[in-house]
């Protein structure tokens, strides 16, 4: 029986066409699409069955449209966001229609990176030294009172973008000065509430994702997958796999600390990204995204675990009960990887051998540059990545690196220096 079919879903946000997936899957649900978006998308016309634009930084006027949707008779079952910078938008609607989702004070400090840091001391989470840079005397006060390794990022960030290791006291104002010139260069700066730079002292250890369903303040889900350890001082993402291999002990720890920390910030329902490192200090988390992760995390607990992410936070947002029976061993192991050019450039070729689709390692591929766009590196800029590649084997991760690196070589394209 589908207790979902008739639902109506006001999704904030149709994400972006190579997330187009997620669409797919919540049409089909039986359930109805409402779409509160900036303007109407092209490529997700086919699944939304009504809009509603409106500027997605301007509350009022989001609260409006919706208002005036609601007036008119409409139901509006549950609400729900798959892009970051919605979280807060999406807290606040669900309070007004009294619908399950997670409350707008704890989603406001949990996306405010510094404000998030305060709460974890009030709250005993495990958390770095953090400072919030505006003049000089908070740079003198850093300089002095913490130690050094530290990172420097934006308050609102996302994807890594203008996340800068400094390793020592001298390096602090340049690499201050370079995040606070080039922040607002980013794609998604013009969607943040502000554009206010944090420090906060370097966490070393393994880092890891962390993907948890929550209903009414009880899991009902959480993996690990571990991350490729990144190019220093920049951190553009390398590969992911899954599941973990780190031992059992690392395992439980996490487990623990992403357990507490959900229960002590108050994060009582949804799908959450929690990223996270493991060292000699135990676990700490680096920091709670309020929504599905983007990248491969969809397809990992997909086909590793036969964990439908989108489907569970869909039945969360619209308070209909989850139930998981999570596996013992994995289905799959899966690793993936992104495809990037050594320097800044014009991507001038991209070439797809015809055989790597018909592998029968080869899970997805999709691409976020094509022939012709403008692809920045780190310092000049921060663009992702040109394409993502990922593959499974039903062996182990060790084998699955190889077939990632194996199908990686049917991959070719070019940058011309600019």
């Amino acid at each position: 029986m589908n207790n979902l079919k008739g639902k109506v879903i006001l999704l904030v946000n149709a994400t972006s066409p190579n997330k187009v997936f997620i669409l797919k899957k919540i049409k089909s649900l039986g359930v109805k699409i409402v779409c509160l978006d900036r303007s109407i998308r092209d490529f997700a016309k086919p699944y939304v069955d009504e809009w509603l634009v409106a500027d997605l930084n301007n509350y009022s006027k989001c609260f409006a449209v919706v208002e005036d949707f609601v007036r008119k008779g409409n139901k509006i079952d549950g609400v729900l966001t798959f892009w970051e910078e919605c979280v807060v938008l999406v807290s606040k609607l669900a309070e007004n229609y009294h619908l399950p989702g997670i409350p707008s004070k704890v989603s406001k400090i949990v996306k405010n990176k510094y404000l998030f840091r305060l709460d974890c001391f009030k709250k005993n989470i495990p958390a770095p030294a953090s400072r919030l840079l505006v003049n000089k005397r908070d740079l003198d006060f850093v300089k002095k009172n913490f130690i050094f390794p530290i990172i420097v990022k934006p308050v609102y960030g996302a994807s890594s973008a203008f996340v800068i290791k400094i390793e020592r006291v001298e390096e602090l104002e340049k690499g201050y000065n370079y995040v606070k010139k080039n922040v607002h260069s980013f794609v998604l700066a013009p969607e943040w509430e502000s554009l206010e730079i944090v420090a906060e002292e370097y966490i070393t250890g393994k880092e890891v994702d962390i993907d948890v369903l929550v209903q009414n303040s009880e899991i009902k889900y959480l993996v690990i997958n571990d991350n490729k350890k990144t190019k220093e001082p920049f951190f553009v993402e390398l590969g992911q796999w899954s599941p973990s291999v780190l031992p059992n002990k690392a395992l439980e720890v996490l487990h623990k600390m992403a357990l507490e920390s959900l229960a002590k910030l108050g994060v009582s329902n949804g799908c959450v990204h929690f990223e996270a490192k493991y060292g000699r200090n135990g676990a700490v988390p680096i920091e709670i995204n309020l929504r599905m992760g983007g990248g491969h995390v969809y397809l990992f607990s997909k086909n590793v675990w036969g964990v439908d992410l989108v489907e569970n936070a869909v039945k969360i947002a619209l308070g209909v009960s989850v139930k998981i029976n999570k596996p013992n061993k994995p289905y799959k192991y899966l690793v993936g990887g992104q495809l990037l050019p050594r320097k800044t450039g014009v991507i001038t070729e991209i070439k797809i051998d015809k055989s790597l689709e018909k592998k029968p390692y080869f899970v997805s591929m999709y691409f976020e540059k094509k022939v012709g766009d403008t692809f920045l590196c780190p310092p000049e800029g921060y663009d992702g990545s040109v394409g993502r590649l990922l593959v499974e084997s039903g062996k182990s991760i060790k084998h699955a690196k190889k077939l990632l690196v194996e199908g990686s070589k049917l991959i070719k394209f070019k940058v011309k220096s600019l």
